[in-house]
């Protein structure tokens, strides 16, 4: 994505996500960090110049830590990544498609079995 585009989507989502907050009854935003672009597989780091860190300054400012408004930040965590995100930066961390090819995830994670890349062929599914 080019600058021009970044900073466009930017200022985009840096509108939408102010007007939001001006909702007191809304706790949490969830975003996808750039490092997952739908389809593609995810990359180890957020692109140079691109990351969610500007709607977390403008969602969870440090005074608004008394109304409890979170963000939810998922896309290519490992749990060592996600560890480091959570205390740093206080964020409430999503797993999508690994926790869908991997349901024991969450024992994995505490137990610190490793996690192989998720496999889309082992989704799985609930309902018909």
């Amino acid at each position: 994505m080019g600058m021009d585009s970044v900073s466009k989507t930017k200022a985009q989502f840096s509108y939408v996500v102010s007007k939001i907050k001006a909702h007191p009854t809304f706790s949490y935003v969830h975003v996808v960090e750039p490092r997952a672009k739908g389809l593609v597989d995810v990359l180890d780091h957020n692109p140079e110049g691109e990351d969610n860190d500007f709607i977390r300054d403008i969602w969870t400012s440090p005074d608004e830590d008394e109304n409890g408004r979170r963000l939810i930040s998922a896309g290519g965590y490992t749990r060592e990544l996600s560890m480091e995100n959570a205390e740093k930066k206080g964020d409430i961390i999503a797993f999508g498609r690994l926790f869908l090819s991997k349901p024991d995830l969450p024992s994995r994670l505490q137990q610190r079995i490793p996690c192989i890349a998720y496999d889309r062929s082992n989704f799985t599914w609930f309902g018909p």
